[in-house]
């Protein structure tokens, strides 16, 4: 696999094996750097979307503190769940979230299926294409801010700051800002807070399993 054009400093890594380590509750990523150089207490991402921090490396059976292009190493990395990757496709890469990530990624989203300079590498998940779609787990109402903070989980599209949204009981809103002071949320931000502006105080009191779709 390939990396992007002109960007030999971003690391990509391929995946030979993925256990749970359950006395550590984390996972034990085995493979090959393709490029670039990864540091210990990094984050990375993986080819189907899942975002972990890396907490170890090690090569050779012993602890080293970067991986780098053309070694074997295995990545000790937490925030996975237990089976998520019992049937997972593999041919899975990961590879780091670092600047050059966020910047592609937010072209993807910005352009969605306008041609990209992507080389080899494969689309991140069809899911970014979907309509905008967030599962609200809590709603809290911020007094400072006279706005309501949707927390949950987006399951497709991605949203910016400024759009308009439409709650399933008929309520409409404002995006104001997000919780991880982002510019945008997009699918599999499993824990993503939206703070929005446009509906009373109260208005939300009570109400459950609200799903919050893009007012298009």
């Amino acid at each position: 696999m390939n990396c992007m054009k002109d960007n030999s400093q971003h690391f990509v890594m391929s995946i030979d094996e993925i256990k749970f380590v359950s006395d550590e509750k984390g996972h034990c990523i085995t493979g090959s750097v393709k490029s670039g150089t990864l540091e210990n207490e990094s984050e990375i991402v993986v080819s189907n979307g899942r975002r972990g921090f890396v907490v170890e490396i090690q090569k050779d059976g012993n602890i080293v503190y970067t991986a780098t292009q053309g070694e074997k190493v295995s990545l000790f990395v937490l925030n996975f769940n237990e089976n998520e990757f019992k049937n997972a496709s593999p041919d899975l890469y990961l590879e780091a979230v670092d600047n050059f990530y966020e910047k592609r990624l937010t072209k993807e989203l910005k352009e969605h299926n306008r041609k990209v300079e992507i080389y080899d590498v494969p689309p991140t998940t069809d899911e970014l294409d979907e309509p905008f779609k967030m599962e609200i787990d809590q709603v809290y109402w911020v007094e400072a801010k006279k706005g309501y903070l949707l927390t949950g989980k987006i399951v497709g599209g991605f949203i910016d700051i400024d759009d308009k949204i439409i709650l399933s009981n008929g309520l409409q809103a404002t995006v104001k800002e997000f919780d991880n002071e982002s510019d945008y949320a997009c699918a599999f931000d499993t824990n993503v807070g939206i703070l929005v502006s446009g509906i009373k105080k109260g208005a939300l009191d009570g109400v459950e399993n609200l799903v919050v779709t893009a007012d298009y």
